[in-house]
């Protein structure tokens, strides 16, 4: 009777060996569970960075509540690939918050949000639990989703829509706070939608006192008190003022973004064009020359690549140049030299007949600026502004002005 207990026993000791502890993040805002991996060891420097991010935004101190369980699954405890938020209360009236995630939900859109949600769980409640089967706090959706953005160290800005600087109809809080967040399916205008919400926030901290006013506005849970969520917008922030600076971040956020794309101008684009054909190495860049030299066939896909790319951002005069080009690189493997060479011949002079329109068509909008529009740049102003002539007199009018002098 005794063999069957010890092999119990010994099974339990080895299974509490082979478990892994939890690792706590640095300042104890998570606790994460989950079998050792390369995986875990990666999300557990991520959720240090949550940590550390979400104390800068908000101005949250350290606090003694219990850290959020945030729990690893592997793969084969597939939760659909989600991030799953929940809370109970343990022995003591602990309240306890959990994160469930698979591991290959940690690239799902709405990870930020949740941990989000839990972090500020953690502070509101604060090692205070509720009453069983009591409504947990809710927070707006836009809190949720732009704090999520702004905590993620891994978080990439979106592209935001910004046609309002062109006239377009420019958004407003009033309707970014009634809005609906986008389903996780569309991940592009939640990405957008993240950012603009983590733009709108940021707006508001940047008030004096901004980061009180909202750990005033989320508060903190008290048994004794009614129960309540916060309102939709801090009452501490004025809404017409951070409008204003939430217009110019998202315009600003647009501008410096690289992956946001404009019309280069004829002169950029000839001057690109010019630029990936000079680096043909053979008697004035020619590609007839290049034919019969090792290598060709690659360096001119290479450069069709590039002309390609160039294209996407080309001035619409430009196209028909472009294309040409693009077309004969496409074809150069099988044309002749001679072929190629006249091919050559027609690109060179369309290229100049299209730098002298660019230029007639820059000079007419000039002029037409300086002439027609009632509303000038100012770019001409020193041009246009008529400098008195001197008056030249000759020896009748500077006798005269004796005269005149003497009063005579």
């Amino acid at each position: 009777m005794r063999w069957p207990l010890l092999i119990l026993l010994l099974g339990m000791l080895i299974q509490s060996v082979a478990a892994n502890p939890p690792s706590v993040s640095p300042e104890g805002t998570f606790s994460l569970n989950g079998r050792e991996s390369i995986v875990a060891k990666k999300f557990s420097r991520r959720l240090a960075g949550f940590e550390k991010e979400f104390a800068e935004v908000t101005g949250y101190g350290q606090s003694e509540a219990p850290p959020v369980i945030v729990v690893l699954h592997p793969h084969e405890d597939s939760l659909q690939g989600r991030a799953f938020l929940r809370m109970d209360t343990v022995e003591g009236g602990i309240p306890k918050i959990q994160v469930d995630l698979a591991e290959e939900s940690l690239r799902s859109p709405e990870l930020a949000t949740v941990v989000a949600q839990a972090m500020l769980l953690r502070r509101y409640y604060n090692g205070k639990s509720p009453d069983p089967g009591s409504q947990i706090v809710e927070f707006p959706a836009w809190l949720l989703h732009g704090l999520g953005k702004l905590s993620d160290p891994e978080a990439i800005q979106a592209v935001i829509p910004i046609s309002y600087i062109k006239g377009g109809t420019p958004p407003t809080i009033a309707d970014l706070l009634i809005q609906k967040a986008p389903s996780e399916g569309n991940s592009i205008l939640l990405d957008i939608y993240d950012t603009m919400s983590a733009e709108l926030l940021s707006a508001g901290l940047k008030n004096q006192g901004g980061d009180q006013t909202l750990r005033a506005w989320i508060g903190e849970f008290n048994p004794n008190a009614p129960k309540r969520s916060p309102s939709s917008w801090p009452p501490g922030w004025s809404m017409e003022l951070v409008e204003r600076r939430w217009l110019l971040l998202m315009a600003g956020n647009s501008e410096k973004n690289e992956s946001v794309s404009s019309l280069l101008t004829v002169g950029d684009v000839i001057a690109r064009y010019d630029s990936i054909l000079s680096e043909i190495a053979t008697p004035n860049h020619s590609l007839a020359l290049l034919k019969k030299q090792k290598g060709a066939d690659y360096l001119v896909g290479q450069l069709s690549t590039r002309l390609i790319a160039l294209r996407l951002r080309a001035n619409p005069l430009t196209d028909p140049l472009l294309d040409e080009t693009i077309q004969l690189f496409l074809k150069f493997k099988h044309l002749s030299q001679k072929k190629i060479a006249e091919k050559e011949k027609g690109l060179a002079s369309m290229r100049d007949e299209l730098q002298k329109r660019s230029q007639a068509i820059e000079a007419y909008l000039d002029w037409y600026e300086a002439a027609k529009l009632p509303v000038r740049s100012g770019v001409f102003d020193n041009l246009l502004n008529t400098k008195e002539a001197p008056i030249q007199k000759g020896p009748v009018g500077q006798y005269l002005d004796k005269v005149e002098e003497r009063g005579w």
